[in-house]
């Protein structure tokens, strides 16, 4: 009995962990998109992103000071000029980084662009993988949200394709939601780093 608790903790923990790092990653337009660029090179230049990410100097800016106050960038103290900065990526941010690269190949392959997903996005199609197909399901285990915020992103998901909603025959229905073709190709991509 001791040792069931201790491994559901752990499964908890490790879910609220991966749960964490996937919400940050979808909780702003730029966040996804910059990580995916520190993968391939762990020293980025403020100009060079802003020009490969076609982004604006501010969002570009907001973003990876973001990213730093989260520690998983700093900025280069000794290297350039104070308004042509270099950023490095911290050991923190490196399991951010690569899976920010993996989401955003597997979103470009969907053709699906990542500004269209919401926060609770990521976490929510790692629940369905793993079985959870009703609302109460995603609430109990996504505590740190509001129904609202569930819902809303639920409606998104269905209308990107990423998710199918059923309603069932039973009294008082109940829908169900499940992953769709598309939504199967990326929730495996999100699998692979839940370890």
């Amino acid at each position: 009995m001791i040792i069931q608790s201790c491994l559901y903790s752990y499964y908890k923990i490790m879910i609220y962990v991966n749960a964490q790092i996937l919400s940050d990653l979808g909780s702003r337009r730029w966040l996804m998109p910059v990580m995916a660029r520190f993968h391939t090179d762990s020293a980025q230049r403020f100009a060079q992103l802003r020009q490969a990410l076609a982004i604006g100097s501010e969002s570009l800016s907001k973003t990876l000071d973001y990213l730093v106050k989260m520690g998983w960038l700093a900025r280069n103290q000794g290297h350039g000029h104070p308004l042509r900065p270099e950023y490095l990526l911290k050991d923190d941010g490196k399991a951010a980084a690569h899976v920010a690269h993996t989401l955003s190949q597997s979103l470009g392959k969907l053709n699906i662009d990542p500004s269209q997903l919401t926060r609770w996005t990521y976490p929510l199609l790692l629940l369905m993988r793993q079985g959870n197909t009703r609302f109460s399901d995603f609430e109990h285990a996504l505590d740190k949200t509001t129904s609202r915020a569930i819902a809303q992103c639920l409606k998104k998901l269905v209308s990107l394709g990423i998710v199918e909603r059923n309603v069932g025959e039973e009294y008082p229905p109940s829908p169900r939601y499940t992953l769709s073709q598309c939504g199967t190709v990326l929730a495996k991509a999100l699998e692979a780093h839940q370890s």
